[in-house]
Formats: structure tokens, C-alpha cells, sequence
């Protein structure tokens, strides 16, 4: 419970803009409970804002060991993908995203602008 409590409190101080602040939230979420894949994939969105996208990548696949399902954690690894540079692995990230929830308009967004910056127009 206490570990929901402090991922809760990070995800409105990074609203608020206080991101640093946010991340010591969800470190701490993560020391309470390591595998907390919500506070993981909140700790990756976090790191990715501030440009650290190799660690961001990291918490997202952590909350993917945690949880293979968790649809956003693998559409935010993709954002960070592409934004990485890593256009096939975005792509398939994105499509793993869409299996698992195929009415979310924005995964859609997100992979046709994978697919424009891949190139592949077919």
C-alpha cells in the first residue's frame, strides 16, 4: 500500500512539473516494492522526459519482465525507441501494444508515426 502511495505522489508532482521530485517517488515505490510495474513504467515515462532514454528503456522492459501484458509499458518503450532511433524495435513494440488493447487511438498514432519515420509508406 505505502508503494502505491509514493508512485501516486510521483505521478502528481511530475504533472506539477516537479519531475525530480516525481522520480525519487517512484525510486522509492520501487525500494518498497521492486517489481511494481506501474511505478516502473512511471519511472521510465519520467527518465524519458528528461532525455535519459537508455534508462528509460530499461524501466519499461523491467516493467515488462514484471508484467508482459502491460500495454502501456509497451507502447512508451516504443515512444522512447523511436526516439532512439530504434525504428524496427519501436515498430514491434507498438504492435505488441496494439494486440493487447487494439481500440487505443493513440498506440494507432504512435505506430503510424513509427511506420512514416521507418520509411515503410506500403
Amino acid at each position: 500500500m505505502l508503494a502505491e502511495a509514493h508512485n501516486s505522489l510521483g505521478r502528481v508532482l511530475k504533472k506539477q512539473g516537479k519531475i525530480e521530485d516525481g522520480i525519487t517517488c517512484y525510486r522509492r515505490a520501487l525500494e518498497l516494492r521492486p517489481h511494481f510495474a506501474e511505478a516502473l513504467n512511471n519511472l521510465g515515462n519520467a527518465l524519458g522526459e528528461q532525455g535519459k532514454l537508455d534508462e528509460s528503456v530499461a524501466c519499461f522492459q523491467q516493467a515488462l519482465d514484471a508484467n508482459p501484458d502491460f500495454a502501456e509499458a509497451h507502447n512508451n518503450m516504443a515512444i522512447a525507441y523511436v526516439a532512439l532511433g530504434r525504428v524496427s524495435e519501436a515498430l514491434n513494440s507498438h504492435v505488441h501494444a496494439l494486440k493487447l488493447m487494439p481500440d487505443n487511438a493513440e498506440a494507432h498514432w504512435n505506430l503510424g508515426l513509427a511506420l512514416l519515420q521507418s520509411g515503410d509508406f506500403a
